[in-house]
């Protein structure tokens, strides 16, 4: 997907500068398509990664991750893991009915996410040179708490391979809705200021 993601962008944009970034899932082909572009030789200007989790890194332990499920249980308490098995069960069900009256159409939403599943799990990601600016959702639970603790805390993970560090920035609502809606607005100022600094950075150092 990066390959052809970034032969799409070259049909337009040669050369870089390049500003790189994705969403959840999208956010793993970001990062691959900046590794890409910088070992043939072009300049990515800046990378940003929208509340996406580092499954494999030097963080990774096949063992702990095999475990992860019933120390999550622990960590996030049993409340909160009844209503995370409720939630599942629901969408299960919703799933059922789509299948029922959109086969086709949730068929290919069924298959696309069990791709990018696969996707994460395998990926083995490579160590990057630059800055990941990396935006999280502010309104996160317990349980994604829990998750900081065994998939490399606060920064998701990036921090094990971003040789340039990783700059946090924190934004209103869930992971579903914090690029859309009134949420929009707050992530439009902040990558705007990214970009701007990044531009003027660019004129100095030319």
């Amino acid at each position: 997907m990066a390959s052809s993601y970034i032969e799409a962008i070259c049909e337009v944009q040669p050369q870089g500068p390049y500003y790189l970034g994705g969403v959840s899932f999208g956010g793993i082909v970001a990062y691959e398509m900046a590794l890409q572009l910088q070992t043939a030789g072009q300049q990515v200007a800046m990378l940003f990664i929208g509340d996406t989790w580092l499954l494999r890194g030097p963080h990774y332990r096949r063992l702990r991750y095999a475990l992860h499920v019933p120390l999550l249980v622990y960590a996030i308490g049993y409340r909160e893991t009844i209503r995370l098995l409720v939630r599942k069960l629901s969408g299960r069900r919703n799933f059922a009915v789509l299948r029922k009256h959109e086969p086709y159409a949730n068929e290919l939403h069924l298959r696309k996410m069990e791709a990018h599943s696969l996707a994460m799990l395998e990926y083995i990601p490579g160590v990057y040179p630059g800055k990941v600016i990396l935006f999280r959702s502010k309104d996160f639970s317990r349980y994604i708490q829990g998750l900081e603790h065994y998939f490399g805390g606060p920064e998701m993970g990036w921090n094990e391979l971003a040789l340039g560090g990783v700059e946090l920035y924190w934004l209103p609502g869930t992971h579903h809705d914090m690029f859309y809606g009134d949420n929009a607005a707050y992530f439009a100022a902040r990558i705007k200021k990214c970009m701007e600094r990044t531009l003027r950075r660019d004129e100095v150092e030319a």
